[in-house]
């Protein structure tokens, strides 16, 4: 429960009434919950995809894959176009995460 703690403290701190995404899977996950195979992307992780696509593809079920923008300023990503559904193949990802990236 500290890292529940810790997540919603550090929130707060922030000045959000709102956890991203990947804070919510981090939350449910710390409570013993199942959460859906996902995988973060930054700016400083950005290189190891390029590198690793296909390995980090084989990763996830099924033949396409969700991206998503996660931001604590974007909360309502389909009203916001921060997310798409795209086939499982290395170069329609790279070039959905470069279209997501200049929204």
């Amino acid at each position: 429960m500290k890292e529940i703690a810790t997540l919603l403290e550090r929130a707060s701190s922030e000045g959000r009434s709102a956890l991203t995404e990947p804070e919510v899977y981090a939350v449910l996950k710390a409570l013993g919950l199942h959460v859906p195979a996902h995988r973060v992307i930054t700016a400083k992780t950005k290189a190891a995809l390029d590198g690793e696509a296909g390995n980090i593809l084989r990763e996830f079920p099924g033949e396409k894959v969700v991206l998503k923008i996660a931001s604590s300023k974007t909360l309502h990503k389909t009203e916001s176009n921060a997310a798409c559904v795209v086939p499982k193949h290395e170069h329609e990802v790279k070039e959905a995460l470069r279209g997501l990236r200049s929204r």
